[in-house]
């Protein structure tokens, strides 16, 4: 997954790939869109480093949930024409699928949670 090239659109825009991290197994799993070029893409760790890391991470804590694994839809912050996040398109979001998958595989978790759009 590091070493990932298939979306040459991804690997110009990203700083990093930014792989699903937590708990394995986990009860929870919280799926986002893609990493934040102000968090994931910053720090390497899915929803870390922003605002919406700050916040997930709060309600987390909040409700005292243990076991969580945390990822995206997509690996690479997928960036528009001005350098703003833009969400993936249908052939970005195929091209992660597998490593998607692999990771629930290897969580199995009792619920995933889709966050975002």
């Amino acid at each position: 997954m590091l070493e990932c090239a298939r979306c040459p659109a991804l690997v110009r825009s990203r700083s990093r790939v930014v792989p699903g991290a937590g708990d394995l197994p986990a009860d929870v799993v919280f799926v986002g869109i893609a990493p934040g070029r102000f968090g994931g893409d910053r720090t390497g760790i899915p929803f870390s480093g922003d605002r919406s890391g700050d916040l997930l991470r709060r309600m987390i804590d909040r409700v005292n949930l243990k076991r969580v694994f945390i990822t995206n839809v997509v690996r690479c912050n997928p960036r528009d024409r001005r350098g703003r996040n833009r969400d993936p398109d249908a052939r970005e979001i195929a091209n992660c699928r597998g490593h998607l998958e692999a990771e629930l595989a290897l969580a199995r978790p009792r619920l995933v949670v889709g966050l975002g759009r």
